[in-house]
């Protein structure tokens, strides 16, 4: 390869990963995304079909994914920088696998036309299967490119977010053919030009039609939300800098209720770990009220509201006679007979009713959850208390429900990134979102804005209104369309309050869930019998 080529590719690489960040959210320029994997398919052909060149394509597409990681979620650092650094090229090397098989099947087809078609299924199973194994992080998935624009993607409710990976994925591939057939000079160029163009904007011009004569619909309920803006690097916890002692926390919080909660108020939201101690899971032996003064004041704050409920993050544990329990494992405690799991917890209060409790299910690798430990069990022996063993999770997506039977998903931090899963409450009956979440780990950096903005693709999918408490910025009401109807500021202390629409019907997204995954594991396969037999052909 001569240097003046490596020097193009290299440049070729960097313009890529350019494109995707200056499209992806909080960033304007959403339409970069149809070619921002463009120069990455040039490279590809200028290859060539004559000899494999797997590695220089695997190096240049390598770089191109890191950047992007890099460029996206550097914010990461800010919570957990060997995490960061791990997830940064970690994530970019398990993106590189579909393009590897992209670069193999064009290769054997001798880059016939419709092979480059490959990259989509083979993306679009990664993508799937990065959803729902243990070492998950689709904070990258195509899809929520559109964070910032829900208007285009209203058909998201059919498809999800893989149908918006779909919808980038061909355009993609059609811009570099419409390349292709211009240097080529081929007859078709003009018809293939207006084949990508109705691609791209078709279906945005149908989802923005679809946005201005949508209808929401349902019975409104009155919610508040709390923001109480304690930084927890700095206030939160005992031993920091300008540690705010448990009870006067807890007084903030009370108090921004006061002043915002009405005789009309259905739910109080307070964001994830909100509630200042740590609380013990035992309802049956009434343990809850023992020994913890503070969880009996929220009760009797609870009592003086009868007509609201209360959902609010906290920290709890519970106690078992064995390490092995029916959610996994219990860790040792200073009595050899007693084991506990910790929980990041979802607390429901209403008045006259025994506390529910929802853990936190989707949990935030390497920080809340140790995956594979029987693979990775020395990387927490080696690193100490930087990774943690895990904390409990529960199976089943259980919705809060009020003594009047309004059902609500409780929904904590990371885990509104999941649409299918989110889905799982509506299935049982949810007719409103709640997120509770503490986004201040990362910082006044763009990471909260994107959490904030991928809740809005939520809101379309399942075509529910959603309330979002967070510690500090960004707090807020989201409508069935995906709109900001509300939202604070970073580092504010606030309180909002808002009537939302209650709407438990299913979308087909809720029924089918993430159907375009195990569709584009089978158009996977095709391609794979396709390239095998395109190279027996040309041997």
């Amino acid at each position: 390869m001569k240097k003046n080529q490596r020097l193009l590719f290299f440049s070729l690489s960097v313009l890529s990963s350019l494109l995707l960040y200056l499209a992806w959210p909080v960033s304007p320029l959403f339409p970069l995304i149809f070619i921002g994997f463009v120069p990455l398919l040039y490279i590809n052909e200028q290859l060539g079909a004559e000899r494999l060149k797997f590695w220089a394509f695997a190096g240049y597409t390598y770089l191109a994914l890191l950047l992007f990681n890099a460029f996206t979620t550097w914010w990461v650092w800010n919570s957990t920088p060997p995490g960061a650094l791990f997830m940064l090229f970690a994530n970019a090397a398990l993106m590189l696998i579909p393009w590897l098989a992209y670069r193999i099947t064009t290769y054997r087809m001798k880059m016939l036309w419709w092979s480059h078609f490959s990259i989509v299924p083979y993306f679009i199973a990664f993508e799937y299967w990065h959803l729902n194994w243990e070492l998950s992080w689709p904070w990258l998935t195509l899809g929520n490119a559109a964070a910032l624009l829900p208007e285009t993607v209203q058909w998201y409710e059919y498809s999800g977010v893989l149908g918006g990976s779909f919808w980038i994925l061909v355009s993609n591939v059609l811009a570099f053919l419409c390349y292709v057939y211009y240097t080529q000079k081929r007859a078709r160029f003009k018809s293939m030009v207006y084949v990508t163009m109705s691609v791209i904007l078709l279906p945005a011009l149908y989802s923005y039609l679809y946005y201005l004569t949508y209808e929401e619909e349902g019975k409104g309920k009155e919610i508040v939300v709390v923001q109480p803006n304690i930084d927890p690097y700095t206030q939160k916890y005992p031993g920091t800098k300008n540690f705010i002692p448990y009870p006067e926390q807890y007084k903030r919080l009370e108090k921004l209720t006061e002043d915002a909660i009405g005789n009309s108020t259905d739910f109080v939201l307070w964001p994830e770990t909100a509630f200042p101690e740590d609380i013990v899971e035992d309802p049956d032996t009434n343990i809850l009220y023992q020994g913890n003064a503070m969880f009996k004041e929220l009760v009797r704050f609870a009592d003086k509201h009868p007509a609201t409920a209360f959902v609010i993050g906290a920290d709890s544990y519970r106690f078992f006679p064995s390490a092995k329990t029916a959610e996994g494992m219990a860790y040792p405690t200073q009595d050899p007979n007693v084991f506990y799991t910790p929980y990041n917890t979802g607390l429901f209060i209403e008045k006259g009713r025994t506390p529910i409790f929802y853990h936190k299910s989707k949990l935030v690798p390497g920080v809340e959850v140790l995956p594979y430990p029987e693979v990775l069990g020395f990387v927490t022996s080696g690193l100490g208390d930087m990774v943690v063993a895990s904390v409990g999770k529960q199976k089943l997506r259980s919705p809060f429900k009020k003594n009047d039977s309004t059902s609500i998903a409780p929904v904590i931090c990371y885990e509104s990134i999941y649409g299918e899963f989110l889905g799982e409450y509506v299935k049982n009956g949810a007719g409103l979102i709640f997120i509770i979440t503490n986004d201040a780990w990362w910082g006044n950096t763009v990471g909260h804005k994107q959490h904030f903005h991928y809740a809005r693709l939520r809101a379309v999918e399942q075509r529910k209104c959603i309330a979002r408490a967070a510690n500090t910025g960004i707090s807020g009401f989201i409508n069935q369309r995906g709109d900001i109807i509300d939202q604070s500021n970073y580092d504010e202390q606030r309180t909002m309050r808002h009537t939302l629409l209650y709407h438990p019907k299913p979308t087909l997204y809720t029924l089918t869930g993430d159907l375009s995954g195990p569709v584009a594991l089978i158009a996977s396969l095709v391609f794979l019998i396709f390239g095998a037999v395109g190279k027996k052909n040309h041997e």
